[in-house]
């Protein structure tokens, strides 16, 4: 497959003094190039390379989020259950408090 190069298909913008080739709509694309583009929604075209690579972006971000928010919720599960020990280790250590100055009084 031939790559596309714009420069043997040289059209100024007059309005913008680009001196990047111009394209308005993919019908204006010379027909052996036609395969490696395809018409945007919004009017004009696109490489469909672009657009690959582009729902390859979306997908990692999704994969990143979905990531982020696993270990997030691990954390709070972690920070949870951190808690809970904490909290019944001084419950325990009341108890025992508790039972060493009962014992200590029956001493005396």
């Amino acid at each position: 497959m031939e790559k596309f190069n714009p420069n043997e298909f040289v059209k100024y913008n007059d309005q913008t003094d680009s001196q990047e080739p111009q394209f308005k709509k993919f019908d204006d694309l010379p027909a052996k190039y036609k395969d490696q583009f395809k018409p945007a929604p919004g009017g004009g075209f696109a490489r469909i390379e672009a657009e690959e690579n582009i729902n390859k972006a979306r997908n990692m971000a999704i994969a990143e989020n979905n990531r982020r928010e696993a270990a997030l919720a691990y954390q709070k599960k972690s920070e949870r259950q951190l808690a809970r020990i904490i909290a019944e280790a001084e419950e325990q250590g009341e108890i025992a408090g508790a039972a060493y100055e009962e014992g200590a009084e029956e001493k005396k």
